[in-house]
């Protein structure tokens, strides 16, 4: 079953594809150009993954503690990360400069946001901690000013942070995103998605 894609440079496009096939696909022809199992190579399935500018690499986010640098070109791994241990990457989100994403890490004591440059091979900030059990959603705005998180317990949150900071900015209660997810406005002070019960929200970042 398809679980996620991303499109790549020209008509490359990178698809995950359960239980732990990775594949390369050329929109354009529907050809597929290259496949690879994840799960024979101890990595866990493609979750979230982008292109690093300048480079035939991408960041593969797998679930688990494991992040794989990709090389494109030869179709292999490049380098495998383990940026916190044994504490499992679940969701990550780049920002527009392709090296920094944002993240939610699983830890002892519930998720916690942190922002990590693939680049630098480092950590830039946590971000403020918040009391939300379970985070399922992540997104960057554009020019990376805010983060995003959503929550479903506590009746529904989304946590959102400075992306430049990781100061928490906003909490707001009640908002239930489904699973058709959302997106940042252009200007990025607004996030606009879809409820389960289909009724569309607009959330302003900037009031």
């Amino acid at each position: 079953n398809f679980s996620a894609a991303a499109f790549g440079p020209g008509t490359d496009l990178y698809v995950s594809v359960q239980p732990g096939k990775f594949q390369l696909w050329d929109w354009q022809t529907e050809e597929m150009k290259r496949e690879v199992d994840l799960l024979a190579l101890r990595a866990g399935a493609a979750r979230h993954f982008w292109t690093l500018p300048g480079k035939k690499q991408m960041v593969v986010v797998t679930g688990s503690p494991t992040v794989l640098v990709w090389d494109t070109e030869e179709w292999k791994e490049a380098e495998r990360l383990t940026p916190y241990g044994n504490e499992p990457v679940v969701w990550a989100a780049p920002y527009p400069d392709g090296n920094r994403f944002a993240a939610v890490v699983l830890g002892r004591d519930g998720p916690r946001v942190v922002a990590w440059d693939a680049a630098a091979r480092k950590e830039v900030f946590k971000a403020d901690p918040i009391d939300s059990r379970s985070l399922f959603g992540l997104h960057v705005a554009p020019a990376g000013k805010w983060i995003l998180g959503v929550a479903h317990d506590n009746g529904g949150r989304v946590h959102v942070w400075d992306g430049r900071t990781g100061k928490l900015a906003h909490t707001l209660t009640g908002p239930r995103p489904g699973n058709f997810g959302g997106g940042f406005t252009p200007g990025g002070d607004h996030f606009l998605y879809c409820e389960y019960s289909g009724r569309r929200m607009d959330l302003n970042l900037a009031a």
